[in-house]
């Protein structure tokens, strides 16, 4: 049974891994507005222009109710913006490698 679950396991772990990998990488990355990082995931501030691109019934509803000012903050400093660059590239970096290392060694699922 332990061999079993083991086995189980490895496969959800690899397809958990893939399925997070192609949703969250590209989905969200590559889309032309995101690319090649959609550095407002790390200090939520996103830009209005870009806002009222994607989600337009959504701006013009804030503006009607009068709430779109209350909401607009400023952008983080540019040097937090390239630290957060950095670091989600990073990121992204280490999920490719964290990818490619299980699909090399799922050969060990028949183990």
């Amino acid at each position: 049974m332990m061999n079993v679950a083991r086995w189980v396991h490895k496969i959800e772990a690899i397809l958990a891994m893939a399925h997070i990998f192609v949703v969250h990488f590209f989905i969200e990355s590559y889309r032309p507005s995101a690319f090649p990082l959609n550095a407002h995931i790390f200090h939520g501030a996103a830009e209005l222009e870009a806002l009222e691109k994607e989600h337009p019934a959504w701006i013009e509803r804030m503006r009607a109710e009068g709430r779109l000012e209350e909401r607009i903050v400023t952008q983080p400093p540019r040097a937090v913006q390239i630290a957060f660059f950095g670091f989600g590239l990073s990121m992204v970096a280490l999920g490719l490698l964290l990818l490619l290392g299980m699909l090399f060694f799922a050969v060990d699922l028949s183990l």
